[in-house]
């Protein structure tokens, strides 16, 4: 009796991880893929006309490209596209930039919506957002 107990507790232990394995990558499947600044929310008006001009404008052309390998690329205003490895867990994606030439990294964490179609970066705190929507193919 002792010897099926353990069978069926392993049993269940492979399938609660299996379980978590699939939630995650469907979770992962929705991230993939290429999201473009759509807006910059900030329902409190913490800023003023000129910082949400600035910020509106900087980001107008961004383009984040989510991998299926868990590596991303940032493509900004300036030309110097970004790149890191991300992570998706309970709604949140977590993304690490690659070491700077000192070894910095930086880490930026950005919340996935409930039907997958859009993320926001929270921008400085206060409710301020920077909302990007998923693309269906990249821009040429």
């Amino acid at each position: 009796m002792g010897r099926q107990s353990v069978m069926i507790a392993v049993a269940i232990a492979a399938f609660g991880a299996g379980g978590c394995h699939r939630q995650s990558h469907a979770e992962d499947a929705q991230v993939v893929g290429a999201w473009r600044f759509q807006q910059l929310a900030d329902p409190d008006h913490q800023l003023g006309p000129v910082q949400t001009k600035t910020l509106t404008q900087a980001n107008t052309s961004r383009v984040d490209e989510f991998k299926s390998d868990n590596t991303y690329t940032v493509s900004s205003n300036n030309g110097q596209p970004s790149t890191g490895t991300w992570s998706a867990s309970g709604g949140t994606i977590t993304m690490t930039s690659a070491p700077t030439p000192n070894g910095a990294r930086a880490r930026d964490t950005a919340s996935l919506s409930s039907d997958g179609t859009t993320l926001s970066f929270d921008e400085g705190g206060g409710g301020v957002k920077l909302v990007f929507e998923k693309m269906h193919s990249l821009p040429q």
